[in-house]
């Protein structure tokens, strides 16, 4: 519909007969003075009404859905960070049961070998110093640690100090083609070497070829 003089002055008038109509019509019910008037204006203006009423409940509606869209996203955004600190803690707790684990191993294993131990993690992988196998551990010479040394964890060797440096270390792991350890059998007391053979297991050599090995 144009938006013409007329138009807005009929609107106008309307509004002014509408508040007229509730002044004297504030007692309402079949005794108002106006109820003959009231009927008749509900025949003519329930349909405009009814139209108006559509036109402006999408857009409320819109409105709601737009407010309760933005509910949803805050509600949403909050179990998301619930739920991730909630991981976290669950992660922390797995690598923390984790570590008391390994440390439980390293102390049964350093009580048989007596040896002293010193705790690090692996800070980074991969090939450095020249070496294809390696890995890099977060103690160094401030903490003690020399080149040659021999790392374990919980579950036996698994390399050697290669490269010192203040506060970090280069690991030669067990596995690389380079890396060779002296070994001696559980049973028999026999001498021999172990070299490492990449992703295969590492193979042993004794120095007595004729001694008897059981698998």
């Amino acid at each position: 519909m144009r938006d013409t003089k007329e138009s807005r002055l009929l609107l106008v008038l309307l509004i002014a007969i509408a508040f007229a109509l509730i002044t004297v019509d504030i007692r309402g019910g079949e005794d108002s003075p106006v109820d003959g008037a009231r009927q008749a204006a509900a025949t003519v203006f329930g349909p405009i009404e009814n139209g108006v009423s559509s036109a402006v409940d999408p857009v409320g509606n819109a409105v709601s859905a737009i407010r309760d869209s933005g509910d949803r996203h805050d509600r949403l955004a909050r179990l998301e960070t619930e739920n991730a600190a909630l991981k976290a803690k669950l992660g922390s707790d797995e690598r923390g049961r984790s570590r008391l684990k390994q440390f439980d191993k390293m102390l049964g294993l350093a009580g048989a070998g007596q040896y002293g131990i010193k705790g690090a993690q692996v800070i980074a992988i991969g090939a450095a110093q020249g070496f294809s196998w390696t890995v890099t551990i977060d103690v160094g010479a401030n903490d003690g640690i020399e080149r040659d040394m021999t790392v374990l964890n919980g579950d036996g060797l698994v390399g050697r100090v290669t490269t010192v440096g203040p506060n970090t270390s280069t690991v030669l792991l067990a596995n690389d083609p380079d890396f060779t350890v002296g070994t001696r059998m559980e049973s028999g007391d026999e001498l021999g070497f172990a070299s490492g053979q990449g992703s295969r297991p590492l193979r042993v050599e004794l120095l007595n070829g004729k001694a008897d090995v059981k698998k």
